[in-house]
């Protein structure tokens, strides 16, 4: 398949916000960078450009004096341009010491926006607050959707991702136009009660004719069976996603606070004694 220009706001696309918005959110006037990598981080998201707000929380002092932490949820239109099939969600926590009048600003980026909420709920945010808002987001989602969503933002540290590819392509012209955008992802479910398919693949798929899309989860034994199932996305012939048994079913779960750091992945094995890669840093991109 070859890739065109979108016609249409790509997945979850808010109604364009200028970049100066997302600076200001990131305001750190009368404060200073606690380390060189604070600073340049902090520059470049201020400066960039293709920054769509999805969501924003801040947090208050006990004193009432000034925000201690802002919590963003960004979607980054430059991402699978630069780099396909890479993730096009960040999250950045801006956190300031009133005392000493420093920030720190770290960020992560994920394939949907609920595991960049579930990263922002484990750096001291409310995850189901930072939801993308209704009145500035293009598609929505169906009852079991939303669900799976909101479990997956509250879920904490339950899976560990092993690998994703988002999909974002336009085929052909004018009227047989076609849009070809899902996601995959490949995790595992570290809970005792995982079962017997401790593999989960979650699959977004986005219906741009009717501005909706669906999420939904399927389990499998191995690593190596749900990469069999992802492969046929690919090939624009998915079959149906495997049941996932009730032992396994994901259940909202409280987020670690892990505040000024992003969490590290969980520690257990993969299924069948293989070892399932770490996620990739977040990328670094070029302030356009």
């Amino acid at each position: 398949m070859t890739p065109a220009q979108p016609a249409v706001p790509p997945p979850h696309a808010p109604v364009p916000v200028p970049s100066s918005d997302l600076d200001a959110l990131l305001n750190v006037t009368g404060f200073q960078p606690a380390s060189a990598t604070d600073r340049d981080d902090h520059d470049l998201f201020s400066s960039a450009e293709g920054m769509r707000v999805l969501a924003v929380q801040h947090i208050e002092s006990p004193d009432r004096t000034g925000p201690t932490g802002t919590y963003i949820l960004v979607f980054d239109s430059t991402m699978t341009w630069a780099l396909p099939g890479s993730s096009p969600y960040a999250g950045i926590h801006l956190a300031r010491d009133l005392t000493d009048r420093s920030f720190r600003l770290s960020y992560a980026y994920h394939p949907i926006p609920a595991l960049a909420q579930n990263w922002l709920g484990q750096s001291g945010a409310d995850p189901l607050a930072l939801a993308p808002d209704p009145a500035v987001t293009v598609y929505r989602g169906d009852p079991a959707t939303v669900a799976l969503e909101r479990q997956l933002a509250s879920c904490g540290d339950r899976f560990r991702i092993v690998d994703h590819h988002t999909y974002d392509q336009v085929i052909g012209h004018g009227a047989a136009q076609e849009f070809f955008w899902k996601t995959w992802i490949i995790a595992v479910d570290t809970s005792p009660g995982s079962g017997e398919h401790p593999v989960r693949v979650f699959f977004e798929d986005i219906d741009v004719p009717t501005d909706s899309y669906t999420l939904r989860q399927g389990g499998f034994p191995t690593i190596l069976a749900a990469r069999e199932w992802t492969e046929t996305v690919g090939d624009r012939a998915a079959v149906p996603l495997p049941p996932v048994s009730a032992v396994g079913a994901v259940r909202p779960r409280a987020a670690a606070a892990t505040a000024g750091r992003a969490p590290g992945p969980a520690s257990a094995s993969a299924p069948d004694g293989a070892h399932a890669p770490a996620p990739n840093p977040s990328p670094r991109r070029s302030a356009r």
